[in-house]
């Protein structure tokens, strides 16, 4: 029995520790992050796939925020043991991985731009490359083929497999 509770607390901290891990691996890129309250007549807004598909068949091949009523923004994007693999200021350049990616990848990216109305904005967060579905994880991605005006409210194209 007191076996039984000592795995049953080992077990318990490990989770625990993972998933501090994995916050914490986001937090390091969104540390200092800064976000102004942004006035009702300010419209800007920063939308961001939580996917892409690097296969290169010209469907959601590359990382690419989409910048409404923004006149300057840094964009970087790093690794999972945040090393910087891309950085750009120029809002419509598209970012693809510089080693291909085996079946699937996460990156974590930072944006901080500045709005029409000078105002400060910025997201942060994770991305995967994908060229299957990851086994055991929800296929509940966002692709850029979904973004319509309200969001990434669209069905997307995309046609992956389960990795295996």
């Amino acid at each position: 029995m007191r076996s039984l509770i000592i795995v049953t607390i080992l077990l318990c901290g490990f989770f625990i520790l993972n998933c501090k891990k994995h916050n914490d691996e986001v937090a390091i890129h969104c540390n200092n992050l800064v976000n102004d309250i942004l006035p009702e007549d300010d419209k800007a807004l920063i939308e961001v796939a939580s996917a892409f598909t690097p296969n290169r068949d010209g469907l959601n091949d590359s990382f690419r925020p989409y910048v409404f009523n923004i006149k300057s923004a840094s964009i970087k994007v790093y690794d999972v043991k945040s090393n910087l693999l891309f950085q750009t200021d120029q809002l419509n350049r598209e970012w693809y991985p510089d080693k291909g990616i085996d079946k699937y990848e996460k990156f974590y990216y930072r944006i901080e731009g500045i709005t029409l109305k000078n105002n400060k904005i910025g997201k942060c967060g994770e991305v995967y490359a994908l060229l299957c579905y990851p086994p055991g994880m929800e296929k509940n991605f966002s692709f850029e083929d979904m973004l319509q005006s309200t969001g990434f409210t669209g069905t997307t194209r995309e046609n992956l497999t389960t990795c295996y």
